[in-house]
């Protein structure tokens, strides 16, 4: 489906959230508008969020590419899907969804893109939650549309006052490290009962 007939389909499309047919919540819509046109307003760079049910076969950069031109340059789009049949990164299982970031020449400049979607995107996404799933990709996007947007204006030696500066960053932050701490755990069971365990049996 073109991205066309999703904003047509999308009650809830802001200029930001440019696509949104999975979330569709008024509020949490609003949020990613208001810091969207500040960054802009401050910065130039615009920040789309699409948030999208299935792209089908389609690749999320494939899916870029071929609707790139509805983007106001400079720009980085975050990408979400929830269904999606291959990706080419964010290998998460079907309940999670697939996410990527795009944009513009001279996006890298701005941000860290590998930090941004594998220290708060992933973890938060990868989440497993009992209640509505939404949950967790309002989460998730949020987190990672902010941490964007501060990235692309702490480039510009600049501070966002649409994003909260201290309990979202604290908890993000802490959220790092117990999945890290979970991943470097794991490591040193794993490494205790192949070796350790051979040499005191031995």
């Amino acid at each position: 489906m073109s991205l066309l007939s999703l904003l047509l389909l999308s009650g809830l499309q802001a200029d930001y959230f440019f696509i949104d047919n999975v979330i569709q919540v008024k509020e949490f819509n609003q949020k990613i508008q208001d810091i969207g046109v500040e960054l802009e307003k401050k910065t130039s760079w615009n920040l789309y969020m699409l948030a999208m049910d299935d792209i089908g076969e389609q690749k999320l950069l494939e899916y870029k590419k071929a609707n790139e031109a509805y983007f106001k340059k400079p720009y980085i789009a975050l990408i979400f899907a929830v269904k999606q049949g291959s990706v080419e990164q964010g290998k998460l299982d079907k309940r999670s969804g697939k996410v990527g970031i795009y944009g513009s020449q001279g996006y890298l400049e701005k941000i860290d893109k590998e930090d941004i979607l594998r220290g708060t995107i992933y973890p938060l996404l990868g989440a497993k939650v009992k209640s509505d799933p939404r949950n967790k990709y309002i989460t998730a996007l949020y987190n990672g549309y902010a941490e964007i947007a501060d990235q692309v204006a702490d480039s510009y030696e600049l501070t966002l006052e649409s994003i909260p500066v201290d309990a979202n960053r604290i908890s993000i932050d802490v959220l790092r490290a117990i999945f890290y701490g979970i991943i470097i755990g794991a490591f040193a069971i794993y490494f205790y009962r192949k070796y350790f365990k051979k040499r005191t049996d031995g």
